[in-house]
């Protein structure tokens, strides 16, 4: 076996991965530049938008409609990502999202009695008593009640996002307005136990780390603007990445934050994501000038709100279509670790639909096929009787769904077979630099020779599949050294 031994070679080996292009793509709302990373949409709306069409371009607040154009998902370095192109109004219009991964416990439809509840409670009384006035625990799912999904589809994730003018209170008694974008979750394949959490919230368009500021405030100043004034880029938020978003492990880390009350926080807003604290407010139950919400990201989602899009389907509630969808390359883009799913490796499906602020009136625009029909409301023909009962997807013609194919064969780059491409596949890259090994899996590029054609696709795939449970100890990876392994990874949207 034949190991790298001299600095010649390991610089060698560097300079391959110093030349060789970035693989992935950064969680920023956009399809540019992510192209080739995404493919094919998997849908595109071929239904006029029911929920208004957006005009003014901002890249936050699309202050007249919420449209879905394009649906893009794909797998790559252990994550689902997925795109939706269009537009999510700033007045607390949802973009509800259901994921089956294939696993026991989905279901088929929503029984919000038997699911989780007080998941995105806020229009509802909020939290239960003390903290809020939700003496019945309901939530997102309660209001949901009763869609029923294609058939065969069976979702055991949900994800909830909206975005709006939130409050914290300062110095005065009204509290102050700013723009957020918030995302909740729920698992749906545990009953009534399912974990829930408000996972957090960004401040900016585009998953920008920064505040929305007029010219030349700080962090300190005033919160950031609302929706209705439009979107100016404030300074960045000490320690957050692009996708990232601000919960309270990062207010209370980088954040500045010595308590659940806010002492020290480096920017104003950032309260709304701690704990509710009693008695801080006159009135305990007024949770938007109180602003805590308890936002923990326990499943590691990164997403983006590029809302800047005035294209696509245009409003209409006929069914004709004006507009080409194609022509929207912005809207919501997020993506979660498979751990966070349970680590599927068959086919992930995805409902994704346009809600109104109450969880309970759906929109005509959902991923898939296509509806043809104007808003389905919450009977399924635009009535409002308070749920969603008399939505039964299954009865409308398509799939209200699409589906992001996993690869079952190997994985190129996998050189030990563990279903992950990381530091032990170069290792044994390594290990074998030179030989002559046609028809081993090392021989990634089948050229006969263990060389910088394998190493090329060990790269273009670095970060790809399951990671194992315990990561080795680098080995000879030292011999590439820590500029080589920095360039490796995948540059993901963060």
């Amino acid at each position: 076996m034949k190991r790298i031994q001299t600095p010649a070679t390991a610089a060698l080996v560097a300079s391959l991965f110093a030349v060789a292009p970035a693989v992935g793509q950064t969680v920023d709302g956009s399809l540019v530049g992510d192209e080739s990373f995404y493919g094919a949409a998997l849908s595109t709306q071929n239904t006029a938008s029911g929920f208004g069409n957006a005009t003014n371009g901002d890249i936050a607040h699309a202050a007249s409609g919420s449209e879905i154009n394009q649906v893009f998902g794909t797998v790559s370095g252990g994550m689902l990502h997925i795109l939706i192109t269009g537009n999510l109004e700033s007045n607390f219009n949802k973009l509800d999202i259901f994921i089956d991964t294939g696993a026991a416990g989905g279901v088929n439809t929503i029984d919000g009695a038997n699911l989780p509840g007080l998941v995105d409670p806020f229009f509802t009384g909020g939290f239960e008593p003390p903290f809020g006035t939700n003496t019945d625990g309901n939530g997102a799912l309660q209001n949901l009640n009763g869609l029923t999904f294609d058939t065969g589809f069976n979702a055991n994730h949900y994800l909830s996002f909206a975005n709006g003018n939130e409050t914290v209170n300062l110095a005065d008694s009204a509290g102050t307005t700013f723009w957020a974008l918030t995302a909740h979750y729920a698992d749906l394949s545990n009953g009534t136990a399912g974990q829930t959490a408000a996972l957090g919230m960004q401040l900016y368009g585009q998953g920008l780390p920064n505040v929305n500021r007029n010219p030349g405030d700080g962090l300190l100043d005033a919160p950031s603007l609302p929706s209705d004034v439009g979107s100016q880029l404030g300074p960045a938020l000490t320690g957050l990445s692009q996708g990232q978003l601000i919960d309270r492990a990062y207010v209370l880390g980088d954040g500045g934050a010595t308590n659940e009350s806010g002492d020290g926080i480096i920017a104003p807003e950032l309260e709304f994501v701690l704990d509710v604290v009693a008695g801080e407010d006159d009135d305990p139950f007024d949770m938007n000038a109180d602003s805590n919400r308890n936002m923990n990201n326990i499943i590691g989602l990164l997403m983006a709100l590029d809302n800047s899009n005035t294209m696509g389907v245009d409003f209409g509630n006929d069914g004709t279509l004006s507009g080409d969808p194609t022509t929207a390359v912005t809207g919501l883009e997020f993506a979660i670790p498979l751990s966070a799913l349970g680590n599927p490796t068959g086919d992930i499906s995805i409902v994704a639909f346009i809600n109104n602020g109450d969880h309970n009136y759906a929109s005509n625009q959902f991923a898939g096929d296509g509806i043809q029909l104007a808003n389905l409301g919450g009977d399924g023909t635009g009535g409002q009787p308070g749920d969603l009962a008399g939505i039964d997807l299954s009865a409308i013609a398509g799939n209200q769904f699409v589906t992001i194919t996993q690869s079952t064969g190997p994985l190129d780059g996998d050189l030990n077979g563990d279903g992950f491409v990381g530091i032990e596949d170069l290792d044994l890259l390594l290990a074998n630099w030179g030989e002559s090994l046609g028809g081993s899996p090392i021989d990634a590029d089948g050229s006969g020779t263990i060389d910088a054609g394998d190493l090329a696709i060990v790269q273009a795939n670095w970060g790809e599949g399951t990671p194992p449970a315990a990561v080795p100890e680098p080995g000879s990876l030292a011999l590439v050294g820590l500029g080589g392994l920095a360039l490796l990874r995948r540059r993901r949207k963060a």
